[in-house]
């Protein structure tokens, strides 16, 4: 898969693979510390991936390195952005580590009315991107 860096910054990496029309967007392992910091990423990255065509592409997000946070604060501000990233693509695949990760992104996933699939295998989630696996129940 040859892909192409269009963002990154100490907390995110966002590659696009065109053969695929596949957006790849990886969480690196460094805590969030600022919530103001958090909106400014969530902006950038929502107006990249707008600028980049939704519809027209599948989504592959990594959360395997990310770290886990629920504190009141974190959930409320995060509750606000994350459709920002997820809506209007026609597949989404997230890769988690955990079985409370996966739990967590569900619940994102019902709360935002976004349609998504949670996977601990990297093959797994692109065959269902790509149409090669069927759509799981949740």
């Amino acid at each position: 898969m040859a892909r192409t860096e269009i963002y990154a910054n100490h907390r995110w990496t966002v590659e696009l693979d065109e053969d695929k029309a596949l957006i790849r967007a990886t969480r690196s392992d460094t805590p969030t510390t600022s919530l103001a910091e958090m909106e400014r990423i969530n902006s950038e990255m929502g107006a990249i991936l707008d600028g980049m065509g939704r519809r027209r592409h599948l989504l592959l997000v990594d959360l395997r390195r990310s770290p886990v946070r629920n504190d009141p604060e974190y959930e409320q501000v995060s509750s606000q952005l994350r459709p920002r990233l997820f809506n209007g693509f026609p597949r989404i695949a997230v890769l988690v580590k955990t079985a409370v990760g996966a739990l967590q992104v569900k619940r994102y996933a019902k709360e935002d009315r976004v349609d998504l699939q949670t996977f601990f295998d990297e093959e797994e989630a692109l065959a269902y991107l790509e149409g090669r696996a069927p759509i799981r129940e949740r």
